[in-house]
């Protein structure tokens, strides 16, 4: 197994030639010296590049001499690359138009949209990909906002797309993965034939961050008359909605997102949700014309716009003016209502939303049947838990059963 040579090496100092099956060259070769394994994943030095990377274990092996890939069967190809937008777009214009997506093209901009039931195109897109060679800063006058110090940007190429975190590139190529696989995961025809009856825009009910962490193999599409599933993983729009307070305000800031990327966003809030150390903004962003999430402690420049005042620190400005709001603890208790028919569990995983009826009949299975069982019980009415998964739901069951009694 791959993750016991990582762990040898690391302890031994010793370098591996690994063969990778992510990023944009999958199955090129590396010669790495292991650092940590963490949560799947592994920081090595690469001799060739003298960089520190992070590697997604799942993706490598070991090259062995005479020894066929054997992952290569599992991953597709890489992906052609274009030197330029107008060679990129027209190769894959087909493909796109297979998917359901109506694409505008525009010098070096790219963008992916949707057409309402009466063909009329919607001018929003849901996926793009632009080139912007400059950047600025915004600098608040008391009445408006000024341009000021212009610079070239380090990632010029930029890929947005509807719920998904905008990543920017130095490199053409990787942008063009990108853009394709948001094409593909949010491509109209895919979304309503993977929809469950009901479900807003065609978004399946469970929703697990990464399928890999969730499931021992991916869930299968249930059909036209399957019932609701009973058991969900949130996002965090949805978490800070179901816990948070409600709360409208009116603001223009600088956000950094998690790819360091510096923006100027004009948001309406409708709900916060705290915790110990940090406070979370649902609010309608107007420059992505949809709900975002904030993280107050990424916000700078920030300005009240309702009475025209600036915020010098926002998360303590959201805690003294909030409206009697709830804080989310950093250790939140084993289980709780929601609100919403279903009981919250946390685990390691982060919290798993199992609906009442559920949460009743394992409860009560904990103390008449032995482990196994309750595991079993679990897996068989939820056949997308995972084993590990499962078994830690039984445990946590079984402690508040302790509680109970």
């Amino acid at each position: 197994m791959i993750l016991d040579d990582l762990l040898k090496a690391i302890e031994n100092g010793a370098t591996l030639r690994i063969r990778y099956f992510g990023g944009s060259s999958a199955g090129s070769e590396s010669e790495l010296q292991p650092i940590s394994v963490n949560d799947g994943e592994l920081r090595a030095l690469c001799t060739l590049s003298g960089e520190t990377k992070t590697f997604v274990i799942d993706k490598m092996e070991l090259v062995i001499e005479g020894v066929a890939s054997v992952l290569a069967a599992a991953y597709p190809p890489p992906v052609l690359l274009y030197p330029t937008v107008n060679e990129f777009a027209a190769f894959h214009t087909a493909s796109l138009q297979e998917q359901g997506w109506e694409i505008l093209h525009e010098g070096q901009s790219l963008t992916l949209h949707r057409k309402l039931k009466n063909g009329k195109l919607i001018q929003n897109p849901d996926v793009a990909l632009q080139f912007e060679a400059v950047t600025h800063d915004a600098i608040f006058d008391g009445e408006k906002f000024l341009e000021a110090n212009h610079r070239d940007r380090s990632r010029p190429w930029i890929v947005r797309a509807k719920n998904k975190n905008t990543k920017t590139f130095g490199d053409f190529g990787r942008a063009q993965v990108t853009f394709l696989e948001f094409a593909k995961a949010l491509a109209p025809k895919t979304l309503k034939q993977n929809a469950y009856p009901g479900s807003p825009q065609g978004r399946c009910a469970i929703r697990p961050r990464s399928a890999s962490d969730f499931y021992d193999s991916p869930p299968v599409m249930p059909d036209s008359n399957a019932p609701t599933p009973h058991w969900s993983y949130p996002s965090m729009k949805e978490l800070v909605e179901a816990e948070g307070a409600p709360f409208s305000a009116y603001f223009c800031f600088h956000y950094l997102s998690s790819q360091g990327e510096r923006t100027i966003r004009t948001v309406r809030s409708t709900h916060v949700l705290f915790t110990s150390t940090e406070a979370y903004l649902v609010a309608h962003c107007e420059l992505r014309n949809e709900k975002r999430v904030f993280r107050s402690s990424q916000v700078t420049n920030a300005h009240l716009l309702n009475i025209g005042t600036s915020l010098t620190n926002l998360p303590s400005w959201l805690r003294a003016h909030a409206p009697a709001h709830r804080t989310r603890q950093s250790k939140d208790p084993v289980v709780r209502e929601t609100g919403t028919g279903y009981m919250a569990i946390n685990t390691s995983r982060g919290l798993i939303h199992l609906s009442s009826q559920i949460y009743v009949q394992a409860l009560n299975g904990v103390v008449v049947q032995p482990e196994s069982e309750s595991v079993n019980f679990l897996l068989e009415r939820l056949p997308a838990l995972s084993h590990d998964l499962a078994l830690e739901i039984v445990q946590k069951l079984f402690q508040i059963h302790q509680k109970l009694i």
